[in-house]
This record gives C-alpha cells, sequence and structure tokens, in this order.
C-alpha cells in the first residue's frame, strides 16, 4: 500500500496516500509528529528507513498539513512518539512501581505513563537537566500519545531484591551511593526534593551500579486511576516521614527524603539478618535511626551522612560482591512479550552459580520471592532457562534405551501456621495431571535432558495458563461461579522453587 501511495502521487492522486493516513491514527497531530520523528531519527542516523518509506512519511506530512491548513509542526529535541515505542509489562512485584518495560530503537527502554500532557511538560523540564549516574537517566517523552509517557533508562533490580539474591552484599557502598544521589538532588539550585523515595525505585544493575528514578512523581500524576491513588497513597506510608502524615498539604522538604533514606536503610539491614541474624552495622544501624528522627531538624543532611560513611571502616559490613545473580537488561526485555500488559508484571530471578548434582542430592538451586498480586491466585505465565548438561555417555552404565536421567523439577513453599515454608503436594492438588516420570508426590517436571552427552546447553520451558502448573491459579477466576471445589494452587504468598535432579 505504501508503495502504491508513493508512485500514485507522481500522477496527483492521492487516494491511496489519504486511506492509510485515516487507517493510521484519527488523530493528524499523533500522526504528523511521529512520522517527523522517525525522519529525524533517519537523518540523524539512528535507524535505516527505506526510500519508499521516506517518500511516504514526507508525502504524509505534506498532506496532513495540507488539510489542517497549518504550519509545519516542530517537534521539541526530546519527543519520542508511540510510532517508535514497543510497549510491555509493567517491571516487578512492587505495586507502588509503576515502570513499564518497553523498547525503543532496539534497545531496553523504562516507560512511565502520565495522565495528560502538561503533567509530562512538567516532569521533562525536571528530569532533562538532571546529569547524575546515579539519577535514572532521561531518554525522551511523549505529549501527544494517549497516555503520554516519558522514556527513563531501563530498570534492574530494586535495591533490596539486589540484596535478597547477592551472596555477600556490599551494603556499605550501596547506601553511600544512595546518599550521593540524593546529596545531588538536595544541591541542585534551587534544591530538588524526590519526594516518594523508596526502595521500588532504587535500581541496581548487573554491574552493581545503583540509580533513583521517579524523582518528583507523584501518584496522581501517574496514569492511575482514581479509586486506586488513595490506596497506592496509603501503601508508600511506611517510607513517608511524620510530619507529612500529620498533614497531607504540607510542602515536601529534603529532610522528608532523609527520613525516607533511614526507612531504606533499615529495610536492607532486615534482609541481611534474615540470612544472618548475628550480622552487626555498627555504622549503618545509628545512621537509620538519625535518618527516622521525628523532629525533622534532628535529621542529618546527605553532606553530613556520606562524610560519616567515607570513613574508612573495620566492622563486618565492609564486604564486597562475592556473586551478584542478577539479570540483564537482556533477561529482562526477552520477559516482555506477554499479554494483558495493563495488569500483570515481570519479576526476573537469576541465578548464575555453577553446581553439580548426583543422585542423591536434593538441593534448591533458585526460588522466587513470594508471589505477589492483586488477587489471592497472582501467578500467570512461568518462563524458565536452563543451562545444564548430562554428565555424559561415557560416565554412565545406564542402557541406551532406558532415557536420560537428568531433568528440571519445579516446587511449590507454602507458609503454615507456624510460619514455616512446606512443599506442596501436587500430586494431590494436579489430580490427573501429567507431572512427570518418576518424582515425588511435591514436584512438577519441566524439563528433561534429551542428550547422554557432556555438552551443555540452553534449555527454555514456558509455561502459561494453559499448563496444569499455571492452569490451577487461573481457574477460580473463570470458573468460581460454577464449580468452588476446582484445585487452587500456586497462591498468593507461595514460593516457586527450581531443583534440578540426577540418577
Amino acid at each position: 500500500m505504501i508503495q502504491e501511495a508513493v508512485a500514485s502521487l507522481s500522477s496527483g492522486t492521492t487516494n491511496t496516500l489519504d486511506t492509510i493516513l485515516e487507517t493510521i491514527n484519527a488523530d493528524s497531530t499523533v500522526t504528523v509528529t511521529g512520522m517527523t520523528a522517525l525522519l529525524e531519527r533517519h537523518e540523524t542516523g539512528r535507524i535505516q528507513l527505506q526510500d519508499p518509506v521516506i517518500k511516504f512519511l514526507r508525502a504524509g506530512i505534506s498532506r496532513i498539513h495540507e488539510q489542517r491548513q497549518d504550519s509545519v509542526v516542530q517537534i521539541k529535541s526530546w519527543t519520542v512518539t508511540a510510532w517508535e515505542v514497543e510497549r510491555g509489562f509493567l517491571l516487578g512485584s512492587d505495586k507502588t512501581s509503576f515502570i513499564r518495560a518497553g523498547r525503543w530503537l532496539g534497545k531496553s527502554v523504562g516507560i512511565i505513563e502520565l495522565k495528560d500532557a502538561e503533567t509530562t511538560v512538567r516532569y521533562v523540564k525536571i528530569w532533562k537537566n538532571l546529569r547524575s549516574n546515579r539519577i535514572q537517566g532521561f531518554l525522551g517523552a511523549s505529549t501527544v500519545d494517549n497516555p503520554p509517557f516519558i522514556l527513563v533508562q531501563p530498570s534492574h533490580l530494586t535495591i533490596a531484591e539486589y540484596v535478597k539474591v547477592t551472596a555477600k552484599p556490599n551494603l556499605r557502598r550501596l547506601v553511600l551511593d544512595l546518599m550521593r544521589a540524593i546529596e545531588y538532588l538536595h544541591t541542585r539550585a534551587p534544591p530538588i526534593v524526590h519526594g516518594k523515595l523508596r526502595s521500588a525505585v532504587v535500581n541496581v544493575d548487573d554491574k552493581g551500579e545503583l540509580t533513583v528514578g521517579s524523582v518528583g512523581l507523584q501518584i496522581h500524576d501517574l496514569r492511575v486511576p482514581e479509586k486506586d491513588c488513595v490506596e497506592l497513597e496509603q501503601s508508600l506510608d511506611k517510607w513517608t516521614a511524620p510530619e507529612l502524615l500529620e498533614d497531607r498539604s504540607r510542602s515536601l522538604a529534603t529532610t522528608s527524603d532523609i527520613f525516607s533514606l533511614g526507612v531504606i536503610v533499615s529495610e536492607l539491614i532486615a534482609i541481611i539478618h534474615e540470612r544472618h541474624p548475628n550480622q552487626k552495622f555498627p555504622l549503618l544501624t545509628p545512621i537509620a535511626k538519625e535518618c527516622t528522627a521525628v523532629n525533622p531538624s534532628s535529621r542529618p543532611n546527605a553532606i553530613e551522612l556520606i562524610e560519616k560513611l567515607e570513613q574508612k571502616l573495620s566492622s563486618k559490613d565492609e564486604v564486597t560482591d562475592l556473586l551478584a545473580v542478577l539479570p540483564s537488561s537482556d533477561n529482562i526485555t526477552e520477559l516482555t512479550g506477554l499479554q494483558n500488559v495493563d495488569r500483570w508484571r515481570v519479576v526476573p530471578y537469576v541465578c548464575k552459580i555453577q553446581m553439580v548434582y548426583m543422585e542423591q542430592n536434593d538441593h534448591l538451586y533458585v526460588a522466587s520471592a513470594p508471589l505477589e498480586g492483586i488477587g489471592e491466585h497472582p501467578l500467570r505465565q512461568l518462563s524458565i532457562e536452563v543451562k545444564c548438561h548430562d554428565q555424559g555417555q561415557e560416565y554412565t552404565t545406564a542402557h541406551p534405551k532406558d532415557g536420560i536421567w537428568t531433568w528440571i523439577e519445579l516446587a511449590l513453599l507454602r507458609e503454615n501456621a507456624e510460619g514455616k515454608r512446606n512443599q506442596v503436594n501436587l500430586e494431590k492438588a494436579l489430580k490427573g495431571q501429567p507431572r512427570g516420570f518418576m518424582i515425588a508426590d511435591t514436584r512438577y517436571e519441566i524439563i528433561r535432558l534429551p542428550f547422554a552427552d557432556s555438552n551443555p546447553r540452553v534449555h527454555r520451558a514456558n509455561l502459561d495458563w494453559r499448563n496444569p502448573f499455571i492452569k490451577v491459579c487461573l481457574l477460580r477466576l473463570c470458573f468460581q461461579v460454577w464449580n468452588s471445589s476446582i484445585p487452587q494452587e500456586a497462591r498468593k504468598g507461595d514460593v516457586i522453587a527450581l531443583h534440578p535432579k540426577a540418577r
């Protein structure tokens, strides 16, 4: 159709061109802005367009201006449109996180959807001038699309998730980087107050580098239904300074960010204590207490906090990262193609430790955090990628006809009344459904290696709503009116565990 439209222009016929333009978008402002942005990307070498497409875009822009009888659209240097952006999932299990995964010019990006164009321009003015490697980078924005949005650098694990999955996190370094990010904001002229600082907006990438996002972003400025705003505001109370809780109309101040910092530090210490109850933090613990002082004037400022932490330490909390088990931006991008993008979130869990499993081994390799979501059965899809290999034909006495005895199992861990997690009996829960060959009642086989050799290969399994392991958690949504006795597993709060096996 594009080639036909371009060819017909030489004879002065615009019918095909008009048909395409009407099909693309009813809003001519969105169309002409998107076309202009694409041509600019081509002219600056960021994308390569074919000649017929270039001719079509130029003709389309000219035709729209002719129909509207207005002047040529001048787009801002930061303008991005939905023509260029692939929109994906909300990332992370934290319901106070609003960054959506996306792709722009072939790269992973984060997308923040705002309520209107005026709000978008206001945040662009704030974010486009922030130049710090500890502040999430501003990439562009759209004020013509519905909803309008801002593009930022892609998100990784939150600081809390990073500490949970890292063997020996350098807590002092993380907190120091966070303090430096806050210092950068507070020393602008005029000072910039984050306002909603919490662990969900502090990200750590696969190199252990920290960035703070959503600077100054308020709940009521987001594309969030009005009825949900109050609940979301209340969910942030944990990180909100007491003076702001007493008077919601009170102006934000740098001291309120310091309070939020103290809560985050306490949160990270608590995560370490779950694994190492006796671990001491002689410097960070009193800092967290100072930051969360009830009286705002008693709280230190960011510069004072940095001076304290930059002093040489001999305490045990100054340790280095032994192995950071983190997803890269590529890992996250692979998981953004699911449906129902307005509701579901992608939460990656990755382990890169090489381990050997033998017949008597039944060790957990990697596990998720407790499942979170709006409903009681939040699991929608499970994607697994494992790199592994069999022991090899030369090390086995098994007969080839017996098949390969190396496989991967899943288990569901559920907390009981005593607070301990036990494996769910899947034989009972999935009665009549195939779960694998000669495996325990609490397991579900997802991958069985096809080759008896020692060459490492990548194996992938994608369990969606049609799979029994996932399907049972969705049946309640579909059939609750007709049948209330259908089994329901993968509940809110459950942990998904992966166990490699060999015989």
